[in-house]
């Protein structure tokens, strides 16, 4: 039978307790605003006599998640996000902005502060899942010396090829839907110039 080891008091303090207590509190607070934008959409699910108020909600909440995700998995694989995430995401912002206000309008209040007060968790919640998720954080890019991914670099020259001439930087980043200043794209253009095309900078 093990003993029981207290943690090592230099285990302890390697931790960061303050990201600890900033992701608790953000937890709680996406908690929060989950529940009561679920609570707002089920009202105007069920005052529109809509079938299964229970579930109705979370095509909302959820396809903004889903959508969310899916941006935040293409970018960290350093793949265009696509125009369907995009407008899934809009559309999922727009319908859960709505929603929210709309239940004030249906529980009778008529006030510009109601409406604000009702639309706050749907705000909150956008917001949140970003801190939480971290979705915008930057994702390392490799090393300098690190060749570009094989994918991005055969879709940069099959650009440059139909281009004809040599291509910016600026405009190739935005062709293959990266950072123009990132390194990927530095290392794309000189790649590309090693192999005898070289981009503008």
């Amino acid at each position: 039978m093990k003993h029981w080891r207290p943690i090592p008091w230099s285990a302890l303090r390697r931790v960061d307790w303050s990201a600890l207590a900033e992701q608790a509190v953000l937890a709680g607070i996406l908690a929060i605003a989950a529940l009561i934008s679920y609570t707002h959409l089920r009202a105007v699910w069920q005052h529109a006599g809509a079938p299964w108020p229970d579930y109705g909600p979370l095509l909302v909440d959820g396809l903004f998640a889903s959508a969310w995700l899916r941006m935040r998995r293409r970018r960290r694989q350093l793949e265009p996000v696509g125009f369907l995430a995009w407008l899934a995401l809009l559309l999922a912002l727009v319908a859960t902005l709505a929603g929210n206000v709309a239940a004030a309008h249906i529980a009778g209040h008529r006030e510009p502060l109601a409406y604000i007060v009702a639309g706050w968790p749907a705000v909150v919640l956008a917001l949140a899942w970003e801190l939480v998720t971290g979705h915008a954080k930057r994702v390392p890019a490799p090393a300098s010396d690190s060749p570009a991914p094989a994918s991005l670099l055969e879709r940069a020259r099959q650009l440059a090829a139909k281009a004809g001439k040599p291509l910016g930087r600026p405009t190739l980043a935005r062709e293959l839907g990266i950072n123009p200043n990132s390194t990927e794209a530095r290392e794309l253009a000189r790649q590309l110039a090693t192999n005898g095309s070289e981009p503008k900078t």
